[in-house]
């Protein structure tokens, strides 16, 4: 842990307690004030960025989550700590007492300001992008792109000038273009179920070292990814080492894409390939739920 941001600090007791506790770390504490700096903060420049009880203070929550994750190194993390302080209970009860019922409507009416949303709107707010994953754009979004079945949507992160030239392959020929490389691989999805295991991810500047292992599962008797000849129930799995140059959180250019295949068979199911492949796993954050 190196370097710390914590949004919201107010007396800045949090950020305090956090640097005695790293003592090797540099800890920011940030808050509304007009003297405060603009956000100047470069991409990838915080481990841990914290924030907390910010109802009221922020009127665009997208963007202040979107700015969090661009700095925010890969592999880092970032907390937000948000409350609803209405009092409720179980028996529903609650909300008969006057008192009770004053606080949470004075609640309401005070956290709606004039440029900032309304406490109902950020607690559904933050709760829609809790179950949903964060709509950030970041190159983990393409992971998670590949357990969904649209093949626009898991391509569409390439540039549309891309080229993607992968090793002599009779079944693979060079990809030249984002729509070049999304119609190979939508032609691929009608004969298997893919799940991709994040097995390393290095960020380096604009450079992105990637390696993945991806399980299929043959619904189908044909060709599989890799080349091989499959039945209904196969698995196949494809490791993918990857080096690629990233311009605007897009793939602009691939400079080495090796592959390695590997027939499973029916030796395991998808669920225990997908196992074997995340105790491989060299970052445990990079395990996405599937």
């Amino acid at each position: 842990m190196q370097k710390v941001l914590d949004i919201g600090t107010g007396t800045g007791i949090s950020a305090i307690d956090f640097a005695d506790q790293y003592p090797n770390a540099e800890v920011i504490g940030r808050d509304l004030s007009p003297i405060q700096p603009d956000w100047t903060w470069s991409s990838d420049t915080f481990d841990f960025i914290h924030m907390r009880y910010l109802i009221g203070a922020i009127a665009d929550w997208g963007a202040l989550f979107k700015e969090a994750f661009r700095c925010c190194k890969p592999g880092g993390f970032v907390e937000s700590v948000e409350v609803n302080p209405t009092f409720f209970s179980d028996d529903e009860t609650a909300s008969d007492v006057m008192a009770v019922k004053t606080w949470n409507k004075l609640l309401f009416l005070l956290a709606d300001g004039p440029r900032t949303p309304s406490l109902r709107q950020v607690c559904q707010f933050l709760r829609a992008k809790i179950e949903n994953d964060l709509e950030v754009e970041h190159f983990l979004d393409y992971i998670r792109a590949f357990n969904i079945p649209d093949w626009d949507k898991q391509h569409a992160f390439y540039t549309p000038d891309v080229t993607l030239d992968l090793p002599p392959n009779e079944n693979l020929p060079t990809l030249k273009g984002s729509e070049g490389i999304k119609a190979h691989y939508r032609s691929l999805f009608g004969g298997v179920i893919e799940k991709l295991v994040p097995i390393e991810l290095i960020i380096e500047g604009d450079s992105i070292f990637f390696w993945m292992e991806t399980n299929f599962l043959a619904t189908k008797p044909g060709i599989a990814p890799g080349g091989f000849n499959v039945q209904e129930g196969d698995i196949v799995r494809v490791t993918v080492w990857a080096y690629y140059k990233i311009e605007g959180g897009l793939m602009k250019t691939i400079v080495t894409n090796q592959l390695a295949g590997d027939f499973i068979g029916k030796t395991m199911t998808l669920e225990e390939a997908i196992k074997d492949s995340q105790s491989r796993v060299k970052r445990p954050e990079l395990l996405l739920e599937y």
